[in-house]
């Protein structure tokens, strides 16, 4: 594959506080460097880079990709976690993104937990309409429940999310060297193929290098 047919979906810049150093203007500068023509931003529970990443795209030729890592509770209960899972939301078109203006609104809307700012999947399946969503790889919910040996909770869960974005759901397979992902990688797949949802490698970036 050349780097000019490949599109990263998941690029965190330095707007993913106390995760990312990677400035917009040098991000757009490296994609343009390597041919690419697209790219998305996903920083952590926020799009306070959107505008500028959309001009700065714009002038160089490349297409921007709105994007947002989420924090999500799949159970009410669980909003008092110390720790939660994540996904990754994509904006497909207009729509999506005032759907995904209206979660980051109920994201801040209410007092974080213990966890930060956070929305339930019952507040998700609400605004999903134009939105495309990648499970979140071992970080997800179904992630989380393949490492704990809960495969009917795991399957459970993906179910859920295709009922809210069928054929815009997306299994996400990251391969950063990590034990817990070669432990869950053939389950992801499994789960992917007897439920014919499309499969997206994605390499979480937070550096230039």
């Amino acid at each position: 594959m050349s780097e000019s047919s490949f599109v990263h979906l998941r690029v965190h810049t330095a707007y993913s506080l106390l995760e990312g150093a990677l400035k917009i203007s040098r991000l757009v500068e490296l994609v343009k460097s390597r041919q690419m023509k697209a790219v998305a931003i996903t920083d952590t529970a926020n799009l306070f880079g959107a505008l500028e990443f959309s001009q700065a795209c714009a002038k160089q030729g490349i297409q921007p990709i709105i994007g947002v890592q989420l924090p999500l509770v799949m159970k009410e209960q669980e909003f008092e976690a110390l720790q939660l899972p994540s996904i990754v939301l994509l904006v497909q078109n207009e729509k999506g993104y005032l759907n995904l203006l209206k979660i980051m609104s109920i994201l801040y809307g209410r007092n974080p937990g213990p966890a930060g700012p956070v929305v339930s999947f019952n507040e998700l399946s609400l605004h999903a309409e134009g939105l495309l969503c990648l499970s979140g790889g071992v970080g997800g919910p179904i992630g989380e429940a393949l490492l704990a040996h809960k495969k009917e909770e795991a399957r459970q869960c993906v179910e859920q999310f295709l009922q809210v974005f069928d054929s815009r759901f997306y299994m996400e397979i990251m391969r950063h060297g990590e034990v817990k992902e070669e432990k869950t990688e053939e389950d992801f797949l499994d789960l992917a193929y007897t439920q014919h949802i499309p499969i997206v490698a994605t390499n979480e970036v937070f550096f230039e290098d």
